[in-house]
């Protein structure tokens, strides 16, 4: 599974869609909040919140206000998409955590 896709290749899409990969875009995120993005993600993962999770983090996903050397510039969330913000994130991971079932947890550096 992905969130906060942006900029996905036709051939990428294909892959996604082979192999019925669930994706979420930056602008799903936008549209329904990272909230309800992680709810939904957990749902079609793990609907009981008792499969292990393998949660990767990319920072290049991160605004360069939050993760400077990233390289990368964009919009944060609530500004146009593209970029996540510093709350966003941390939403994200904290709300993979506390179903305590992430067995691995790993940040991605680019």
């Amino acid at each position: 599974m992905y969130i906060g896709l942006r900029d996905v290749d036709p051939p990428e899409k294909k892959i996604l869609r082979q192999y019925g990969i669930k994706a979420f875009s930056m602008h799903e995120v936008d549209k329904y909040g990272i909230g309800r993005v992680m709810e939904m993600a957990l749902d079609h993962v793990c609907r009981d919140r008792d499969t292990p999770i393998h949660l990767s983090f990319d920072v290049d996903g991160l605004d360069p206000s939050v993760a400077p050397s990233t390289g990368k510039h964009g919009y944060c969330i609530g500004w146009g998409g593209g970029m996540v913000d510093w709350c966003n994130s941390s939403l994200y991971c904290v709300t993979v955590c506390l179903t305590r079932f992430v067995c691995l947890f790993v940040f991605i550096p680019y």
